[in-house]
């Protein structure tokens, strides 16, 4: 699947959604397969884009934290377990050199951190950072709280109406992993 289609032209996006998204790739074919499986939905292009999604990783997942982000729903799900968890050991050895996977914090530039990957103590890929890339991640969440009390937009949103409506997202994903790393008390 690719990511958009180009109706998308007709609309407002973020500037970053151009023709690169019109292409099938592991972004989102990966996720939405991983999906499938956890709702154990079966259908025939659930099993041919699995497979096309194993010779995609196979020959080497790209560099980019969101196709990394849509490939770990894929492994967490399919049935293939030790192919898949030796898959994602393979892949954390990547972490590193992919420019918008952000294992520090402080990085410049927008990416994803540790908590993007594992949102919750319990998460299945928690295992694949250690406890002080989490803890200096949770650091600077908390330390990251607007005067409002909810928490910034990371990227550049295409308008006003994005950010109010992201926000509330990223809001909520913030006081999860604090609640389920122990860093907020919820109730």
């Amino acid at each position: 699947m690719p990511l958009a289609f180009p109706v998308i032209e007709s609309f407002p996006r973020a500037a970053h959604w151009t023709e690169w998204t019109y292409a099938p790739a592991l972004n989102p074919t990966a996720g939405l397969v991983g999906l499938l499986h956890r709702l154990d939905f079966e259908h025939p292009w659930r099993d041919e884009a699995q497979a096309w999604c194993w010779q995609a990783i196979d020959a080497g997942v790209p560099a980019g934290a969101h196709t990394l982000s849509e490939v770990l729903v894929f492994l967490e799900h399919v049935p293939e377990r030790a192919r898949a968890e030796a898959a994602a050991v393979a892949l954390a050895k990547r972490f590193e050199e992919m420019p918008d996977v952000h294992l520090d914090p402080e990085a410049p530039g927008y990416g994803l951190s540790p908590l993007h990957f594992a949102p919750t103590a319990d998460a299945r890929w928690r295992q694949l950072f250690t406890d002080a890339q989490i803890e200096a991640d949770l650091d600077h969440l908390q330390r990251s709280q607007q005067h409002d009390g909810g928490w910034p937009v990371s990227w550049e949103p295409p308008g006003e109406t994005a950010v109010l409506e992201w926000r509330g997202v990223v809001t909520l994903q913030a006081l999860r992993s604090l609640s389920s790393y122990g860093r907020l008390s919820l109730s």
